[in-house]
């Protein structure tokens, strides 16, 4: 599907230069300009709902490993599955507080602070 849009002179070089800098073409350019906008704006508001949930829970936070957990059961809903070995072993090392001094988000927002 093709558009136009009405740009000044000024935004036309510019846009032009971008383009020509990141060897795009114009038409790309504004193709990926747009998307990653887009990505942007869904990635912010994922981050909000998240932090109101945590919010919500009195400021509690999942430990890591129950986290890892969580994202394996996710990638293959369909079929029991034990994690890869590397997970494995990443979460036997977190349980034993071995690997990060960061077992919680909570302790993980509290160092930045």
């Amino acid at each position: 599907m093709a558009f136009s849009i009405r740009l000044t002179e000024e935004e036309h070089k510019l846009a032009t230069s971008y383009a020509k800098t990141h060897s795009l073409s114009l038409s790309e350019a504004f193709k990926q300009a747009l998307f990653e906008r887009i990505e942007d704006e869904y990635d912010l508001t994922v981050a909000k709902e998240a932090y109101q949930d945590y919010v919500a829970s009195g400021c509690q936070s999942t430990p890591i490993a129950d986290f890892w957990r969580e994202l394996e059961s996710v990638e293959d809903c369909t079929a029991e599955k034990q994690p890869t070995p590397k997970l494995a072993s990443a979460i036997q090392e977190l349980e034993s507080g071995e690997v990060t001094p960061y077992e919680t988000l909570d302790d993980f927002i509290r160092a930045f602070q």
